[in-house]
This record gives structure tokens, sequence and C-alpha cells, in this order.
């Protein structure tokens, strides 16, 4: 067995005993017939169950993941199923950003503001400055939305982010691809190249973007509502 794939099972194994200890029961690797309708055509590795709520469980390795993002995650299916929940976990080695340690996320203000100097920019005539600019908002866009998705706050690398949140449904495999295409572009002015051929329209539909994903201050103060709500293991 591959070290991952290793370490995928161990994992599950982990959990199971973890769900068992609370007395739940247990399904590892629910048949198709095990599983309702709304999901079939998904191979979650652990279903569990207690009373009248379940929970399907995912354990995935980071390279996986970020290699081959799902277009519709579990997450987005039970967003709206009552007595249902999802859990992912992830195993490998964490692709995280380096960071100083007094770095704080950014808040939907804050995004705003970005976007703001993004403009200003532009309009000064500076496209390839105003993309760093875009960019920074758009990661901070997409870490609040995974945050709506019920994703745990994480510092990983923009790759990695990206694939989170089409994989749980918070980002769409289209503006996934036309992401991963203004990243490289991103990436070239950030260390330090010059692009030949570059567009302002690329910061224009990079905004377009950042703006239609940016949650609503009123979904944000919902998921922070129920964030503090008791897991029903509690």
């Amino acid at each position: 067995m591959a070290p991952l794939m290793s370490l995928e099972h161990q994992k599950v194994q982990e959990i199971a005993a973890q769900y068992r200890q609370g007395n739940y029961e247990v399904i590892a690797e629910p048949a198709p017939e095990q599983l309702p309708d709304f999901l079939k055509g998904f191979h979650p590795d652990l279903l569990v169950r207690i009373g009248d709520y379940s929970k399907v469980i995912e354990v995935k390795s980071r390279a996986s993941l970020a290699k081959a993002p799902s277009g519709i995650g579990l997450a987005s299916v039970l967003a709206d199923k009552p007595n249902w929940g999802h859990e992912l976990f992830l195993v490998g080695r964490a692709e995280r950003l380096h960071l100083a340690n007094d770095s704080l996320a950014f808040d939907r203000e804050a995004v705003l503001q970005n976007l703001a100097k993004s403009k200003s920019l532009l309009d000064s005539g500076l496209p390839q400055e105003s993309l760093l600019i875009s960019w920074a908002a758009l990661e901070a866009t997409v870490r609040l939305r995974n945050q709506l998705a019920g994703i745990p706050p994480d510092f990983i690398t923009a790759p990695a982010l990206l694939s989170l949140a089409v994989y749980h449904g918070a980002l769409s495999g289209q503006d996934y691809q036309s992401l991963l295409d203004i990243m490289e572009r991103r990436n070239a002015v950030a260390h330090g190249f010059k692009l030949s051929d570059f567009e302002p329209a690329t910061v224009r539909q990079l905004n377009r973007i950042v703006k239609r994903l940016l949650p609503s201050a009123k979904a944000l103060e919902r998921s922070d509502q129920r964030a503090a709500t008791a897991d029903p293991r509690d």
C-alpha cells in the first residue's frame, strides 16, 4: 500500500474508533444502498449515525485533493439537508504559507478596501500592480467562502486553498479554471517577472469574480452564529 493510502486508511480507522466511543453507529465504506438517494454516486469513507443525526466523513491526501478537486462536493450537497453533516480530514504534508507571526486574515471590509485600491491602480495605468492587490482580495474572499461552507480557517497555499474550496462547493469548477489561469500571471508578477502581453481586462475579470464570491455581511454573521452552536456529539 502506498504511503499516502496507508495514512488515509490509518486515519479512517482512528476516526471510526473515536465515533464508536461516542456511541455512534459507524459504517465503513458504505455501499450505495446504505446511502440516501441524494448521495448516490458519492463514496464517503465513513457514514456515522446517532439518533436522527447522520454524518458522512471523507479522508483525503492533500496531494490528491489539489490534483483533482471535485466539481460538486459532499458538503454542498448536504448544506440544505436537515440532520446531516459532513467532515473532511486531510492527511499528508500540509502545503502551508510561511507567514509572519502577526499575520491576520482579511475580513469582508478589508476585501472591499483592496478592491477599491485595485481599481485606483488600474485607473492609473498600473494593471500589474493592481493584479497583486486583487489577488490578495481573492484569496481572502475564498477563505470567507470556505468559512460559509464550514471549512476551518487554514493558511495554506493558493492552489490548495482553491482546490479545497472547489471540493466543498464554495467555488465553481468554471471559476476554478479561470483563477488558475490568472494565478499564473499573478505568480509571474509577484516573483519579479514582467508580462509582455498583460491586459487590464484580466484584473477586471478577477475583480468581478471577487465581487460575485464575496459573502454578504449577513451571511458571515449567520456563519459565526452557526459556528457557536454546539456539535451534536457534545
